[in-house]
């Protein structure tokens, strides 16, 4: 029978900055199907932490958003959005979002 072996509990995640320029504190890193959030600075080749799960106020698209709704990372424009087409998979909203308002409350996850 197949086992598996626990790990670590998963909130964050090792991170190894293969860019050339520094990833600050807070900044969203865009991942294959998810994101994270760096956890502290991140020097090129640098190993840092990722937070996979929580809370945060991230940069949001002019749309309206409403609790509960799921949303995606927007790479190029740097922010969330209800429009999965060419993002990444990002959260849920946990608070209503008016449109035109620039942040947004999102469990990351």
């Amino acid at each position: 029978m197949a086992k598996g072996y626990f790990k670590q509990i998963g909130e964050s995640i090792d991170y190894v900055n293969s860019g050339s320029e520094t990833i600050a504190y807070g900044d969203v890193v865009a991942l294959t199907d998810c994101i994270g959030v760096a956890e502290c600075d991140i020097a090129a080749g640098a190993l840092g932490s990722l937070s996979l799960c929580g809370v945060y106020e991230l940069p949001s698209a002019t749309e309206a958003l409403t609790i509960g709704q799921r949303v995606y990372w927007d790479s190029i424009g740097g922010n969330v959005t209800s429009v999965a087409t060419d993002h990444i998979a990002c959260g849920v909203a946990i608070a209503a979002k008016m449109a035109g308002v620039l942040v947004a409350d999102i469990r990351i996850g």
